[in-house]
């Protein structure tokens, strides 16, 4: 996608379609888009498990839900950003063959690679696929068309969301709303999607041309057609400039599914146990001490005079409340207090069972489970949590997030390539290292063996140490040129010189390891010491 366009197309009506008629499911698209909010504070069960049942035609529903939760409920959000922030996501640009040709269109590509800064873009796909279950974006290349944009109304402080301005020349990987987009098909292994031009009508009352203007032309023409004709709603989605990606979904689902689809029950219910608790408490953290004056000859009337009964009333108050005072401070105290005979005292006993925490770690454990990651993995809590069984749950969890960054780099070697014009047999590849903060050493260890013992690539090596290859090439290139050997060569040392034995002089030669103080050897040492053990010749000495 070039460039921009010019303001009369957004009047002419002559302009070509890029927008046909697509059969839609009536009962999915009248649930998914006929309200653009929907409040998820007063959800029934019945319904909560009739969404969590179709996630399909409750699309909408159950992202809205899933985006709260996230916000709500921190082992949920937790648990996302863990999973989001665990690929290091340390790639490779493999050219197509060895010429010079695919060599330079490799620079090319890895330097728009890092242009639209992807570490960036694949942790926001991660993020929303996570959370909604679903990403679809467009390669936009706009020109600088809103320079003169007027921010001085209310337009930045209703901000909910962002997205890419032309205020200047902007390339980037833009992700649509995905209240308005739908996969509709796949062809030729890839999905087809569809973009709701009544994202536009929003705009109708102002803002249209500002907004408009920051999506590709066909964009436009597509919203033309559909103001001349309303069937023409769907756009249909160019697919080779188009990243899609399902969560959790079949090929042939208009949707995708958010990480906590299964867990939004038990996390549901932890809410409500949770909230139970805290009121709970509110309502029973007062403690009612009472004072019995001393009956009388009368029933119904103290033995005491007013001011007696006002003096012993005054005197248990301040017992009580020194006393509180001084235990909420935690410091010990005994208080004495002279009552007049026959008085009784006491305590307004509440029920407080309800305050015990035996729900809550059940609650945790269920929705942890539900999430596909154990408990203790995420607090470092649990009672029989063994490391090994730990290292298991997170070799799964790694293995999930590795099979979307498979699906993820595909996506991006299919866009950028188109986007250079190159042609399918000669793409240049975009490859994502299965490496993360949890494995980048064991990782590191394989390529290793496999440059010493079978020939492997030293590019792989460098990546997987390095986490950008590019880089660290460039780096040594610089520091080649600089001859940073001969100017500052490395000082001699036992890990830079070693000791000569087939020399004449062995026992005066500098360098080989620094022999170790009686006092550091352990008792076969001492002994292999004393006894020259190792000065003696071996036979495999020759």
């Amino acid at each position: 996608m070039k460039g921009g366009f010019a303001l009369e197309e957004i009047k002419n009506p002559q302009l070509e379609s890029n927008s046909y008629e697509v059969e839609l499911n009536a009962l999915s698209d009248t649930i998914g888009f006929i309200t653009s909010f929907y409040n998820t504070d007063n959800i029934s069960q019945e319904d909560l498990k009739q969404y969590i049942q179709y996630p399909m035609l409750y699309n909408r529903q159950i992202r809205n839900i899933s985006k709260r939760m996230y916000n709500l409920h921190g082992l949920y959000g937790r648990t996302v950003d863990k999973m989001v922030a665990a690929p290091t996501l340390d790639n490779l640009i493999i050219p197509h063959d060895t010429s010079k040709k695919a060599k330079k269109r490799a620079d090319y590509l890895n330097f728009f690679f890092n242009k639209i800064n992807h570490k960036l873009s694949t942790r926001d796909i991660l993020h929303a696929s996570f959370t909604e279950g679903m990403y679809v974006a467009i390669l936009r290349d706009t020109k600088k068309l809103n320079k003169n944009l007027n921010l001085s109304s209310g337009f930045v402080e209703n901000l909910d969301k962002l997205e890419g301005l032309a205020i200047s020349t902007n390339v980037m990987l833009q992700p649509l709303n995905r209240d308005y987009v739908k996969f509709i098909g796949f062809m030729n292994g890839d999905y087809v999607c569809a973009f709701d031009m009544q994202y536009f009508d929003q705009f109708k009352h102002g803002g249209l041309v500002a907004e408009i203007k920051n999506y590709p032309t066909e964009f436009i023409k597509a919203y033309n057609d559909y103001r001349r004709d309303g069937t023409k709603r769907w756009f249909i989605l160019d697919q080779k400039k188009t990243f899609a990606y399902k969560y959790r979904s079949q090929i042939d689902e208009p949707y995708g599914r958010p990480l906590g689809l299964q867990a939004l029950n038990d996390i549901f219910f932890c809410e409500d146990y949770t909230d139970s608790q805290r009121g709970n408490l509110k309502e029973n953290s007062g403690t009612i001490r009472w004072l019995k004056q001393p009956e009388g000859e009368k029933t119904g009337q103290c033995s005491l005079n007013k001011e007696a009964q006002q003096n012993q009333y005054d005197n248990f108050k301040n017992a009580v409340f020194s006393n509180t005072k001084k235990v909420s401070n935690k410091i010990a105290q005994t208080t004495t207090l002279v009552l007049a005979p026959n008085t009784e005292v006491g305590k307004l006993e509440t029920d407080s069972t309800f305050l015990k925490e035996t729900l809550t770690n059940e609650n945790m454990t269920a929705v942890s489970t539900d999430l596909g990651l154990a408990l203790a993995a995420l607090n470092g809590q649990g009672e029989g949590a063994s490391y090994s069984s730990l290292a298991v749950n997170l070799d799964l969890l790694l293995a999930e997030v590795f099979q979307m960054l498979e699906q993820i780099e595909w996506q991006y070697t299919k866009i950028l390539n188109n986007f250079l014009e190159v042609k399918e047999d000669e793409w240049t590849q975009i490859t994502y290292l299965k490496t993360s903060i949890l494995n980048r050493d064991k990782q590191f260890d394989i390529a290793k063996d496999l440059y010493m013992t079978a020939g492997g690539s030293r590019l792989y090596l460098y990546a997987v140490g390095t986490g950008d290859s590019n880089t660290y090439m460039r780096l040594m290139d610089y520091e080649k040129a600089m001859k940073f050997d001969e100017k500052y060569p490395p000082h001699v040392s036992s890990y830079t010189a070693s000791d000569s034995a087939d020399k004449p002089n062995p026992d005066g030669n500098v360098g080989g390891r620094t022999p170790k103080k009686d006092g550091e050897l352990k008792d076969g040492g001492v002994q292999q010491k004393t006894n020259g053990s190792n000065k003696m010749t071996r036979p495999s000495q020759r």
